[in-house]
Protein backbone atom coordinates (compact mmCIF):
# COMPACT_ATOMS: atom_id res chain seq x y z
CA UNK A 1 0.00 0.00 0.00
CA UNK A 2 1.48 3.10 -0.86
CA UNK A 3 0.75 7.07 0.60
CA UNK A 4 -0.55 7.79 -2.79
CA UNK A 5 -4.57 9.02 -2.78
CA UNK A 6 -6.97 7.94 -5.50
CA UNK A 7 -10.61 9.69 -5.40
CA UNK A 8 -13.68 8.02 -6.32
CA UNK A 9 -15.85 10.74 -7.18
CA UNK A 10 -19.83 9.68 -7.63
CA UNK A 11 -22.46 12.67 -8.16
CA UNK A 12 -26.21 12.28 -8.44
CA UNK A 13 -28.90 15.10 -9.32
CA UNK A 14 -32.30 15.43 -8.61
CA UNK A 15 -32.58 15.88 -12.28
CA UNK A 16 -31.14 11.95 -12.81
CA UNK A 17 -33.88 10.52 -11.38
CA UNK A 18 -34.67 8.58 -8.28
CA UNK A 19 -34.94 5.59 -10.75
CA UNK A 20 -32.53 5.76 -12.80
CA UNK A 21 -30.64 2.35 -11.46
CA UNK A 22 -27.76 2.91 -13.72
CA UNK A 23 -26.19 6.21 -12.14
CA UNK A 24 -27.66 5.41 -8.84
CA UNK A 25 -25.17 6.57 -5.97
CA UNK A 26 -24.65 2.21 -5.33
CA UNK A 27 -23.84 1.37 -8.95
CA UNK A 28 -21.07 4.27 -9.37
CA UNK A 29 -19.04 3.57 -6.24
CA UNK A 30 -19.03 -0.24 -6.94
CA UNK A 31 -18.27 0.24 -10.75
CA UNK A 32 -15.63 2.44 -9.29
CA UNK A 33 -14.08 0.33 -6.52
CA UNK A 34 -14.32 -2.19 -9.05
CA UNK A 35 -12.15 -1.01 -11.73
CA UNK A 36 -9.37 0.40 -9.08
CA UNK A 37 -9.42 -3.03 -7.87
CA UNK A 38 -8.27 -4.24 -11.25
CA UNK A 39 -5.77 -1.63 -11.74
CA UNK A 40 -2.30 -2.89 -10.59
CA UNK A 41 -1.14 0.68 -9.74
CA UNK A 42 -5.08 1.90 -8.25
CA UNK A 43 -5.11 -1.41 -6.31
CA UNK A 44 -1.80 -0.15 -4.59
CA UNK A 45 -3.21 3.33 -3.23
CA UNK A 46 -5.54 4.75 -0.34
CA UNK A 47 -8.97 5.31 -1.88
CA UNK A 48 -10.56 8.29 -0.93
CA UNK A 49 -14.72 9.18 -1.62
CA UNK A 50 -16.30 11.91 -2.42
CA UNK A 51 -20.32 11.86 -3.24
CA UNK A 52 -22.62 14.97 -4.13
CA UNK A 53 -26.05 13.36 -3.96
CA UNK A 54 -28.31 15.42 -4.91
CA UNK A 55 -26.44 18.00 -6.28
CA UNK A 56 -26.35 19.38 -10.35
CA UNK A 57 -23.39 18.87 -12.52
CA UNK A 58 -24.36 22.37 -14.07
CA UNK A 59 -21.53 24.16 -12.42
CA UNK A 60 -18.77 22.66 -9.35
CA UNK A 61 -20.92 24.58 -6.36
CA UNK A 62 -21.00 21.34 -4.78
CA UNK A 63 -19.82 20.31 -1.63
CA UNK A 64 -17.80 17.02 -2.06
CA UNK A 65 -16.23 18.15 -5.39
CA UNK A 66 -14.84 21.40 -3.44
CA UNK A 67 -13.38 19.45 -0.94
CA UNK A 68 -11.86 17.27 -3.40
CA UNK A 69 -10.81 19.78 -5.77
CA UNK A 70 -9.09 21.76 -2.72
CA UNK A 71 -7.16 18.87 -1.61
CA UNK A 72 -5.87 18.41 -5.50
CA UNK A 73 -4.62 22.02 -5.02
CA UNK A 74 -2.69 21.24 -1.73
CA UNK A 75 -1.29 17.88 -3.45
CA UNK A 76 -3.44 15.33 -1.31
CA UNK A 77 -4.68 13.71 -4.60
CA UNK A 78 -2.45 12.13 -7.06
CA UNK A 79 -5.45 10.90 -8.98
CA UNK A 80 -9.24 11.32 -9.49
CA UNK A 81 -11.67 8.31 -10.87
CA UNK A 82 -15.39 8.77 -12.51
CA UNK A 83 -17.86 6.81 -14.12
CA UNK A 84 -18.36 9.57 -17.16
CA UNK A 85 -17.49 13.19 -17.69
CA UNK A 86 -21.08 13.62 -17.37
CA UNK A 87 -20.32 12.58 -13.27
CA UNK A 88 -17.78 14.99 -12.84
CA UNK A 89 -19.73 17.90 -14.37
CA UNK A 90 -22.02 19.19 -17.57
CA UNK A 91 -20.58 22.22 -18.45
CA UNK A 92 -17.45 21.37 -20.81
CA UNK A 93 -15.68 24.72 -20.77
CA UNK A 94 -15.21 24.15 -16.92
CA UNK A 95 -14.14 20.21 -17.67
CA UNK A 96 -12.09 20.87 -20.51
CA UNK A 97 -9.76 22.96 -18.23
CA UNK A 98 -9.59 20.92 -15.50
CA UNK A 99 -8.78 18.16 -17.57
CA UNK A 100 -6.62 19.39 -20.53
CA UNK A 101 -5.01 22.36 -18.19
CA UNK A 102 -5.17 22.48 -14.56
CA UNK A 103 -4.46 18.21 -13.73
CA UNK A 104 -1.89 17.59 -16.02
CA UNK A 105 -0.09 20.95 -14.41
CA UNK A 106 -0.83 19.59 -10.64
CA UNK A 107 0.30 16.13 -12.10
CA UNK A 108 -2.90 14.21 -11.39
CA UNK A 109 -4.17 11.74 -13.26
CA UNK A 110 -7.44 11.43 -14.46
CA UNK A 111 -9.62 8.61 -15.43
CA UNK A 112 -13.27 8.20 -16.86
CA UNK A 113 -14.23 5.18 -16.75
CA UNK A 114 -16.89 4.35 -19.30
CA UNK A 115 -15.34 6.91 -21.63
CA UNK A 116 -12.17 4.68 -21.87
CA UNK A 117 -10.17 8.08 -20.73
CA UNK A 118 -7.17 7.82 -18.59
CA UNK A 119 -4.88 11.26 -18.60
CA UNK A 120 -1.93 8.86 -18.19
CA UNK A 121 -2.14 7.28 -22.11
CA UNK A 122 -2.50 10.58 -23.58
CA UNK A 123 1.32 12.23 -21.80
CA UNK A 124 -1.23 14.75 -20.34
CA UNK A 125 -2.25 16.02 -24.14
CA UNK A 126 -6.10 17.29 -25.04
CA UNK A 127 -8.54 14.23 -24.39
CA UNK A 128 -9.46 13.27 -27.96
CA UNK A 129 -12.05 14.22 -30.09
CA UNK A 130 -14.85 11.93 -28.67
CA UNK A 131 -14.59 12.64 -25.40
CA UNK A 132 -14.81 16.76 -25.83
CA UNK A 133 -17.65 15.19 -27.70
CA UNK A 134 -19.14 14.01 -24.90
CA UNK A 135 -18.50 16.64 -22.95
CA UNK A 136 -20.51 18.94 -25.13
CA UNK A 137 -23.27 16.25 -25.04
CA UNK A 138 -23.72 16.26 -21.75
CA UNK A 139 -24.24 20.29 -21.47
CA UNK A 140 -26.34 19.72 -24.28
CA UNK A 141 -28.39 16.77 -22.38
CA UNK A 142 -28.61 18.99 -18.82
CA UNK A 143 -29.96 22.20 -20.54
CA UNK A 144 -32.70 19.81 -22.38
CA UNK A 145 -33.44 17.82 -19.60
CA UNK A 146 -33.80 21.41 -17.68
CA UNK A 147 -36.42 22.76 -20.20
CA UNK A 148 -38.29 18.71 -19.88
CA UNK A 149 -38.32 19.30 -15.79
CA UNK A 150 -40.09 22.60 -16.25
CA UNK A 151 -42.75 21.55 -18.58
CA UNK A 152 -43.49 18.71 -16.17
CA UNK A 153 -43.59 21.08 -13.41
CA UNK A 154 -45.90 23.42 -15.56
CA UNK A 155 -48.00 20.57 -16.57
CA UNK A 156 -48.81 19.23 -12.80
CA UNK A 157 -49.05 22.50 -11.30
CA UNK A 158 -51.89 23.32 -13.72
CA UNK A 159 -53.40 20.04 -12.13
CA UNK A 160 -53.36 22.05 -8.59
CA UNK A 161 -50.51 19.19 -7.29
CA UNK A 162 -48.49 20.37 -4.44
CA UNK A 163 -44.95 20.36 -5.36
CA UNK A 164 -43.21 22.28 -2.69
CA UNK A 165 -40.55 20.67 -0.49
CA UNK A 166 -42.49 21.85 3.18
CA UNK A 167 -46.49 21.83 3.56
CA UNK A 168 -47.79 25.18 4.38
CA UNK A 169 -48.42 25.33 8.60
CA UNK A 170 -51.53 23.37 8.75
CA UNK A 171 -51.23 21.28 6.20
CA UNK A 172 -49.23 17.88 5.76
CA UNK A 173 -48.07 15.77 2.69
CA UNK A 174 -50.98 13.26 2.31
CA UNK A 175 -49.47 9.63 3.05
CA UNK A 176 -51.93 8.21 0.39
CA UNK A 177 -52.45 10.81 -2.61
CA UNK A 178 -48.64 11.86 -3.88
CA UNK A 179 -48.25 15.94 -4.40
CA UNK A 180 -51.57 16.35 -2.28
CA UNK A 181 -52.21 18.06 0.98
CA UNK A 182 -54.09 17.27 3.68
CA UNK A 183 -55.00 19.24 6.73
CA UNK A 184 -52.98 19.04 10.02
CA UNK A 185 -55.83 19.38 12.92
CA UNK A 186 -53.45 20.48 15.56
CA UNK A 187 -51.67 23.17 13.19
CA UNK A 188 -54.88 23.87 11.80
CA UNK A 189 -56.67 24.75 14.99
CA UNK A 190 -53.92 27.60 15.50
CA UNK A 191 -54.71 28.41 11.81
CA UNK A 192 -58.43 29.13 12.93
CA UNK A 193 -57.21 31.00 15.51
CA UNK A 194 -55.06 33.59 13.62
CA UNK A 195 -57.87 34.52 11.54
CA UNK A 196 -60.56 34.26 14.17
CA UNK A 197 -58.46 37.21 15.87
CA UNK A 198 -57.98 39.15 12.58
CA UNK A 199 -61.74 39.35 11.68
CA UNK A 200 -62.06 40.07 15.77
CA UNK A 201 -60.72 43.20 14.36
CA UNK A 202 -57.13 42.42 16.18
CA UNK A 203 -53.54 43.84 14.74
CA UNK A 204 -50.86 41.69 13.84
CA UNK A 205 -48.76 42.86 16.32
CA UNK A 206 -52.05 41.79 18.49
CA UNK A 207 -52.27 38.54 17.40
CA UNK A 208 -48.51 37.77 17.89
CA UNK A 209 -48.85 38.98 21.37
CA UNK A 210 -52.17 36.60 22.09
CA UNK A 211 -50.31 33.45 20.75
CA UNK A 212 -46.93 34.29 22.52
CA UNK A 213 -49.17 34.70 26.03
CA UNK A 214 -50.51 31.49 24.80
CA UNK A 215 -47.36 29.47 24.26
CA UNK A 216 -48.52 28.06 20.77
CA UNK A 217 -45.50 26.78 18.81
CA UNK A 218 -44.58 29.11 15.75
CA UNK A 219 -44.70 26.99 12.41
CA UNK A 220 -40.85 26.11 13.03
CA UNK A 221 -41.00 25.28 16.40
CA UNK A 222 -44.04 22.97 16.03
CA UNK A 223 -42.58 21.49 12.86
CA UNK A 224 -39.23 20.24 15.14
CA UNK A 225 -41.60 19.27 17.84
CA UNK A 226 -43.06 16.88 15.71
CA UNK A 227 -39.99 15.66 13.60
CA UNK A 228 -41.72 16.74 10.33
CA UNK A 229 -39.74 17.60 7.25
CA UNK A 230 -37.96 20.92 7.55
CA UNK A 231 -35.74 22.90 4.61
CA UNK A 232 -33.35 25.78 4.26
CA UNK A 233 -32.47 27.60 7.75
CA UNK A 234 -34.26 26.38 10.75
CA UNK A 235 -32.24 27.88 13.35
CA UNK A 236 -34.50 30.01 15.47
CA UNK A 237 -33.32 32.85 17.69
CA UNK A 238 -31.89 30.86 20.49
CA UNK A 239 -34.59 28.65 20.39
CA UNK A 240 -37.54 30.79 21.15
CA UNK A 241 -40.93 29.94 20.42
CA UNK A 242 -41.97 33.78 19.53
CA UNK A 243 -44.08 34.86 16.94
CA UNK A 244 -43.88 38.09 14.76
CA UNK A 245 -46.30 39.82 13.41
CA UNK A 246 -44.46 39.12 10.09
CA UNK A 247 -45.43 35.41 10.92
CA UNK A 248 -49.05 36.75 11.37
CA UNK A 249 -49.19 38.58 8.46
CA UNK A 250 -47.71 35.57 6.38
CA UNK A 251 -50.49 33.24 7.89
CA UNK A 252 -53.30 35.86 7.40
CA UNK A 253 -52.13 36.33 3.34
CA UNK A 254 -51.71 33.00 2.38
CA UNK A 255 -54.58 31.72 -0.43
CA UNK A 256 -54.14 28.43 0.21
CA UNK A 257 -55.73 28.61 3.43
CA UNK A 258 -58.82 28.77 1.14
CA UNK A 259 -58.31 25.60 -1.00
CA UNK A 260 -56.41 26.94 -3.45
CA UNK A 261 -53.02 25.64 -4.84
CA UNK A 262 -50.62 28.36 -5.76
CA UNK A 263 -47.40 27.49 -7.86
CA UNK A 264 -44.33 29.14 -9.96
CA UNK A 265 -43.88 32.49 -7.61
CA UNK A 266 -40.19 32.51 -8.20
CA UNK A 267 -38.39 30.87 -11.25
CA UNK A 268 -34.25 30.25 -12.21
CA UNK A 269 -33.17 32.55 -14.55
CA UNK A 270 -30.72 30.18 -16.05
CA UNK A 271 -29.74 26.63 -15.89
CA UNK A 272 -27.18 25.73 -12.97
CA UNK A 273 -28.39 28.98 -11.12
CA UNK A 274 -29.38 28.48 -7.29
CA UNK A 275 -30.82 32.17 -7.24
CA UNK A 276 -34.36 32.16 -8.05
CA UNK A 277 -36.10 35.47 -9.28
CA UNK A 278 -39.31 36.40 -7.72
CA UNK A 279 -42.38 36.64 -10.75
CA UNK A 280 -45.10 38.86 -11.35
CA UNK A 281 -48.60 37.60 -9.09
CA UNK A 282 -50.50 37.41 -12.82
CA UNK A 283 -48.11 34.94 -14.12
CA UNK A 284 -48.51 32.54 -10.85
CA UNK A 285 -50.87 29.15 -11.63
CA UNK A 286 -53.25 29.40 -9.09
CA UNK A 287 -55.71 26.25 -9.09
CA UNK A 288 -59.26 26.43 -6.84
CA UNK A 289 -60.33 23.48 -4.57
CA UNK A 290 -56.89 22.05 -5.10
CA UNK A 291 -57.10 20.58 -1.58
CA UNK A 292 -59.04 20.80 1.46
CA UNK A 293 -59.94 24.41 2.66
CA UNK A 294 -58.98 25.64 6.29
CA UNK A 295 -60.92 28.37 6.20
CA UNK A 296 -63.71 29.81 4.12
CA UNK A 297 -62.99 32.30 1.31
CA UNK A 298 -65.44 35.04 2.94
CA UNK A 299 -62.86 34.76 6.15
CA UNK A 300 -60.13 35.26 4.06
CA UNK A 301 -61.37 37.80 2.46
CA UNK A 302 -62.33 39.47 5.36
CA UNK A 303 -59.10 39.33 7.68
CA UNK A 304 -57.81 40.67 4.56
CA UNK A 305 -59.74 43.43 4.57
CA UNK A 306 -58.58 44.41 8.34
CA UNK A 307 -54.96 43.84 8.26
CA UNK A 308 -54.87 46.41 5.04
CA UNK A 309 -56.29 48.96 7.41
CA UNK A 310 -53.77 48.47 9.49
CA UNK A 311 -50.95 48.33 7.31
CA UNK A 312 -48.32 51.37 7.30
CA UNK A 313 -48.81 53.33 4.00
CA UNK A 314 -45.59 52.34 1.75
CA UNK A 315 -43.13 54.98 0.97
CA UNK A 316 -40.47 55.30 -0.77
CA UNK A 317 -37.54 52.40 -0.38
CA UNK A 318 -35.12 54.46 2.29
CA UNK A 319 -31.57 53.99 2.78
CA UNK A 320 -30.73 53.37 6.58
CA UNK A 321 -27.08 53.63 7.18
CA UNK A 322 -27.07 50.57 10.08
CA UNK A 323 -29.64 48.61 8.19
CA UNK A 324 -29.46 44.37 9.56
CA UNK A 325 -26.62 45.23 12.10
CA UNK A 326 -28.46 45.84 14.85
CA UNK A 327 -29.24 43.03 17.22
CA UNK A 328 -31.41 43.02 20.90
CA UNK A 329 -29.33 41.49 23.49
CA UNK A 330 -31.66 39.75 25.19
CA UNK A 331 -34.28 38.17 22.46
CA UNK A 332 -31.69 38.13 19.71
CA UNK A 333 -33.59 39.75 17.15
CA UNK A 334 -33.35 42.91 15.06
CA UNK A 335 -34.20 46.49 16.26
CA UNK A 336 -36.37 48.47 14.48
CA UNK A 337 -35.53 51.55 12.83
CA UNK A 338 -37.88 54.74 13.13
CA UNK A 339 -37.46 57.42 10.71
CA UNK A 340 -38.32 60.71 12.98
CA UNK A 341 -36.67 63.83 12.86
CA UNK A 342 -34.12 62.49 15.57
CA UNK A 343 -33.93 58.83 14.46
CA UNK A 344 -33.58 55.73 16.54
CA UNK A 345 -33.75 52.18 17.12
CA UNK A 346 -35.91 50.51 19.63
CA UNK A 347 -36.92 46.80 20.20
CA UNK A 348 -40.60 45.69 19.26
CA UNK A 349 -40.06 42.19 20.01
CA UNK A 350 -40.32 42.46 24.04
CA UNK A 351 -43.86 44.12 23.48
CA UNK A 352 -45.07 40.81 21.99
CA UNK A 353 -43.85 38.20 25.18
CA UNK A 354 -42.71 38.90 28.84
CA UNK A 355 -40.30 36.22 28.34
CA UNK A 356 -37.03 38.48 27.79
CA UNK A 357 -36.10 41.57 29.16
CA UNK A 358 -35.78 43.48 26.18
CA UNK A 359 -34.08 46.81 25.64
CA UNK A 360 -36.90 49.08 26.04
CA UNK A 361 -35.21 52.35 25.87
CA UNK A 362 -34.55 54.54 22.31
CA UNK A 363 -30.62 54.21 20.77
CA UNK A 364 -31.04 57.45 18.64
CA UNK A 365 -28.55 57.66 15.43
CA UNK A 366 -26.44 60.57 16.18
CA UNK A 367 -25.83 58.81 19.31
CA UNK A 368 -24.71 55.02 17.78
CA UNK A 369 -22.56 56.82 15.62
CA UNK A 370 -20.24 58.39 17.99
CA UNK A 371 -19.90 54.91 19.35
CA UNK A 372 -19.11 53.45 16.02
CA UNK A 373 -16.72 56.04 15.39
CA UNK A 374 -14.81 55.79 18.53
CA UNK A 375 -14.34 52.04 18.33
CA UNK A 376 -12.92 52.31 14.65
CA UNK A 377 -10.36 54.83 15.86
CA UNK A 378 -9.37 52.31 18.92
CA UNK A 379 -9.20 49.34 16.53
CA UNK A 380 -7.05 51.64 14.18
CA UNK A 381 -4.79 52.40 16.96
CA UNK A 382 -4.06 48.28 17.78
CA UNK A 383 -3.90 47.83 14.05
CA UNK A 384 -0.94 50.57 14.42
CA UNK A 385 1.20 48.65 17.35
CA UNK A 386 0.60 45.07 15.13
CA UNK A 387 2.48 47.23 12.25
CA UNK A 388 4.81 48.31 14.35
CA UNK A 389 5.23 44.04 15.77
CA UNK A 390 4.91 43.48 12.58
CA UNK A 391 7.95 45.24 11.45
CA UNK A 392 10.42 44.31 13.98
CA UNK A 393 9.74 40.68 12.80
CA UNK A 394 10.21 41.69 8.98
CA UNK A 395 13.67 42.98 10.22
CA UNK A 396 15.37 39.84 11.42
CA UNK A 397 13.65 37.49 8.20
CA UNK A 398 15.60 36.71 5.28
CA UNK A 399 14.56 38.41 1.80
CA UNK A 400 11.50 36.88 0.60
CA UNK A 401 12.19 37.20 -3.11
CA UNK A 402 14.59 35.04 -2.80
CA UNK A 403 12.05 32.50 -0.80
CA UNK A 404 9.58 32.84 -3.14
CA UNK A 405 12.08 31.87 -6.40
CA UNK A 406 13.41 29.20 -4.03
CA UNK A 407 9.82 27.92 -3.34
CA UNK A 408 9.14 28.08 -7.27
CA UNK A 409 11.84 25.72 -7.89
CA UNK A 410 11.95 23.05 -4.72
CA UNK A 411 7.76 23.18 -6.34
CA UNK A 412 9.28 21.84 -9.76
CA UNK A 413 11.40 19.53 -7.97
CA UNK A 414 8.50 18.04 -6.17
CA UNK A 415 6.40 16.89 -9.26
CA UNK A 416 9.32 15.71 -11.07
CA UNK A 417 10.04 13.92 -8.43
CA UNK A 418 6.57 12.59 -8.22
CA UNK A 419 6.50 11.43 -11.49
CA UNK A 420 9.47 10.06 -11.03
CA UNK A 421 8.32 8.05 -8.42
CA UNK A 422 5.60 6.87 -10.91
CA UNK A 423 7.65 6.04 -13.46
CA UNK A 424 10.09 3.78 -11.23
CA UNK A 425 7.00 1.82 -9.74
CA UNK A 426 5.83 0.86 -13.64
CA UNK A 427 9.28 -0.05 -14.77
CA UNK A 428 8.79 -2.43 -11.57
CA UNK A 429 5.68 -3.88 -12.54
CA UNK A 430 6.26 -4.73 -16.28
CA UNK A 431 9.68 -6.35 -15.70
CA UNK A 432 11.83 -3.72 -16.91
CA UNK A 433 14.08 -3.56 -13.34
CA UNK A 434 14.50 -6.44 -10.56
CA UNK A 435 13.02 -5.42 -6.99
CA UNK A 436 16.32 -4.92 -5.12
CA UNK A 437 17.14 -2.23 -8.10
CA UNK A 438 13.52 -0.86 -7.38
CA UNK A 439 13.37 -0.66 -3.65
CA UNK A 440 16.69 0.83 -3.58
CA UNK A 441 15.98 3.77 -6.22
CA UNK A 442 12.53 3.84 -3.96
CA UNK A 443 13.99 4.52 -1.21
CA UNK A 444 16.61 7.44 -2.77
CA UNK A 445 13.13 8.84 -4.45
CA UNK A 446 11.35 8.57 -1.13
CA UNK A 447 13.74 10.62 0.93
CA UNK A 448 14.61 13.65 -1.60
CA UNK A 449 10.99 13.86 -2.16
CA UNK A 450 10.56 14.21 2.02
CA UNK A 451 13.16 16.47 2.40
CA UNK A 452 11.89 18.51 -0.50
CA UNK A 453 8.27 18.57 1.10
CA UNK A 454 10.09 19.80 4.33
CA UNK A 455 11.87 22.50 2.20
CA UNK A 456 8.71 23.56 1.16
CA UNK A 457 6.61 23.81 4.32
CA UNK A 458 9.29 26.05 5.73
CA UNK A 459 9.18 28.27 2.69
CA UNK A 460 5.43 28.67 3.03
CA UNK A 461 5.89 29.40 5.92
CA UNK A 462 8.34 32.45 5.65
CA UNK A 463 6.19 33.69 2.85
CA UNK A 464 2.85 33.60 4.75
CA UNK A 465 4.45 35.69 6.95
CA UNK A 466 4.95 38.43 4.13
CA UNK A 467 1.30 37.86 3.90
CA UNK A 468 0.72 38.74 6.92
CA UNK A 469 2.39 42.41 7.46
CA UNK A 470 1.14 42.92 4.08
CA UNK A 471 -2.41 42.53 5.03
CA UNK A 472 -1.41 44.53 8.42
CA UNK A 473 -0.15 47.45 6.32
CA UNK A 474 -3.75 47.68 4.30
CA UNK A 475 -5.78 46.94 7.38
CA UNK A 476 -4.22 49.45 9.01
CA UNK A 477 -4.06 52.38 5.96
CA UNK A 478 -8.01 51.50 5.68
CA UNK A 479 -8.63 52.44 9.10
CA UNK A 480 -6.54 55.15 9.25
CA UNK A 481 -8.27 56.53 6.23
CA UNK A 482 -11.83 56.08 7.65
CA UNK A 483 -10.91 57.55 10.73
CA UNK A 484 -9.53 60.60 8.96
CA UNK A 485 -12.94 61.07 7.05
CA UNK A 486 -14.15 62.95 10.71
CA UNK A 487 -17.26 60.98 9.90
CA UNK A 488 -19.19 57.58 9.85
CA UNK A 489 -19.63 56.40 6.25
CA UNK A 490 -21.15 53.28 4.47
CA UNK A 491 -17.56 51.65 4.12
CA UNK A 492 -17.11 51.75 8.14
CA UNK A 493 -20.50 49.91 8.83
CA UNK A 494 -19.05 47.48 6.57
CA UNK A 495 -16.65 46.51 8.42
CA UNK A 496 -19.19 46.00 11.50
CA UNK A 497 -20.90 42.50 11.65
CA UNK A 498 -22.91 43.10 14.28
CA UNK A 499 -24.07 45.61 17.32
CA UNK A 500 -25.61 43.62 20.29
CA UNK A 501 -27.95 46.29 22.25
CA UNK A 502 -28.20 45.04 26.06
CA UNK A 503 -29.13 48.79 27.33
CA UNK A 504 -28.70 52.29 26.58
CA UNK A 505 -25.31 51.47 29.05
CA UNK A 506 -24.21 48.17 27.46
CA UNK A 507 -23.81 47.89 23.62
CA UNK A 508 -21.15 45.62 22.35
CA UNK A 509 -19.52 46.34 18.79
CA UNK A 510 -18.30 43.62 16.67
CA UNK A 511 -16.34 43.76 13.39
CA UNK A 512 -15.55 41.83 10.24
CA UNK A 513 -11.89 41.25 11.27
CA UNK A 514 -10.47 39.11 13.35
CA UNK A 515 -11.95 38.49 16.61
CA UNK A 516 -12.60 41.98 17.11
CA UNK A 517 -15.51 43.27 19.53
CA UNK A 518 -15.57 46.59 21.00
CA UNK A 519 -18.09 46.80 24.09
Amino acid sequence: MTDEITALYIRLSDDDGGDNESNSVMNQRDLLNGYVAGNPVLNKTRIKEFSDDGWSGTNFQRPAVTEMLDLVREGGIQCIVVKDLSRFGRNYIEVSEYIDQIFPFLGVRFISVNDGYDSREHGGRTAPLNVGFNSIMHGVYSKELSVKVKQSYVTKAKKGEFLCGVAPFGYRRSETERNKLEVDEDAAATVHRIFSLAVDGHKTTEIAAILNSEKIDTPLLYRKRKGLTLRGNTATVRDANLWLDNNVRRVLTDERYTGIQVSGKTKKPCVGSNRPISVPESEWIKVPDAHEAIVPQEVFEQAQRVIRRFRMPKTEKRHVLFAGKLKCGHCGHALDYCKTKNPYYVCYSGRLTDDYRCFTGRLYVSDLKELVFSAVRTEAEKAKDAKRRSDRKAKAARPLREAAAELKKFSLQAGQLRRQGFTLYEEFMDGRIEKDEYMADKEKYTQELSRTETRIAELNRILDNKGDKKETAEHLSLLTRLVDAGDVTEDMVSLIDRIVVYDEEHIEICFTFGDACNG
